[in-house]
């Protein structure tokens, strides 16, 4: 098990899902963050797709806001119209706003 600790803002607004497993229905929010780094001459940008159980922030995860995630890495590959994708995901996350909500 990879353990991931990130901050950066969120690349849109979060998005509430549902779920229906056994029966039950579950809601939980979908969000990414992305994270800026300068690396030798360059500016680079890596995304996190981070899902929680915990909806009662979901008002607060609006674009922009700035955000301390901890949680399990997982890495995962999709293929679009021939092109291969790298997805980073973060798995059982704790979430931790940093600054006020964003309006």
């Amino acid at each position: 098990m990879q353990k991931i600790n990130i901050i950066g803002n969120l690349f849109a607004d979060a998005e509430l899902k549902t779920s229906n497993k056994d029966g039950e229905t579950r809601e939980f929010i979908t969000f990414r963050v992305a994270v800026n780094q300068r690396y030798r001459d360059a500016d680079e940008t890596t995304t996190y797709e981070v899902a929680m159980r915990k909806t009662g922030i979901y008002d607060y995860l609006k674009k922009g806001q700035k955000v301390a995630v901890s949680g399990d890495l997982r890495m995962y590959t999709t293929e679009k119209e021939g092109k291969q994708y790298v997805h980073l995901a973060v798995l059982n996350p704790d979430v931790e706003l940093c600054g006020a909500k964003k309006d």
